[in-house]
């Protein structure tokens, strides 16, 4: 059997396969003629259909509230008080729809500000804000609640507790880990054990519905003497967005 000729070493890529250098070559033509080579383009096209994001799309609820959802992943209720809007997001965090058994996750926190959030990155960028955040980790006859208080950007400190136990966070607790320099958390302290007791017998739609009140979760922690603060109040007009 005759050999095979050798090739020139000059015309084999570095790695001496001449397969690496026929698919760069063919990846340059390719880009030259097109821009980008039709695998590139179709993965920019998946990447931007993947990671499309919808404004959110705000209806009436009640106690002359503001409620949006994102699938069945994320529930957002917002109430019109004195002209501002105090809101609550109950997020699904675990894996348990992809993975059978993993412990189902639920986050929460509470944000005020000027206008209705219009888009998932503007909860985003208020996620991460300063302030205070819980978490529910459902385990097989365990419920176990995770306070947590973020600064800077990250979370600073973590507090973990048997649902419905004593050993909890309170407005007092979570003021003394405020900022010195006067400013306002941007998310303030809030009743999770409430917002918890109410999501586990419906599940995140609990914020949609009437377990879930002004009073009770925002109202009882802020004003604990009076534990009532005024109804929130409405002017009729269409709710503002970001």
């Amino acid at each position: 059997m005759s050999r095979m000729p050798d090739i020139p070493q000059r015309y084999l890529a570095p790695s001496g396969h001449v397969g690496s250098l026929f698919g760069a070559t063919l990846a340059l033509l390719l880009t030259a003629c097109g821009g980008a080579s039709p695998v590139d383009r179709h993965t920019d096209a998946m990447e931007e259909t993947r990671y499309a994001r919808p404004a959110f799309e705000w209806r009436n609820g009640d106690e002359r509230s503001f409620i949006a959802h994102r699938r069945d992943h994320e529930v957002i209720r917002c109430w019109n008080v004195q002209g501002k809007y105090d809101c609550l997001v109950a997020q699904s965090l675990g894996m348990k729809d992809v993975i059978p058994g993993a412990p189902e996750k639920i986050g929460f926190f509470r944000f005020r500000a000027a206008a209705l959030p219009a888009t998932q990155d503007d909860l985003d960028r208020l996620a991460t804000s300063d302030g205070y955040a819980c978490e529910l980790t459902g385990l097989p006859g365990k419920a176990m609640m995770t306070e947590y208080y973020w600064q800077s950007g990250r979370i600073a400190r973590r507090h973990n507790s048997d649902r419905g136990g004593d050993d909890r966070w309170n407005a007092a607790d979570v003021s003394q880990f405020a900022s010195t320099d006067g400013a306002k958390d941007v998310r303030p302290f809030f009743a999770c054990p409430a917002v918890i007791d109410a999501v586990l017998d419906v599940g995140l739609y609990a914020l949609d519905s009437g377990l879930i009140n002004y009073d009770d979760v925002f109202a009882t922690v802020d004003y604990p003497a009076e534990a009532k603060e005024p109804a929130p109040t409405s002017d009729g007009s269409e709710a503002s967005a970001l």
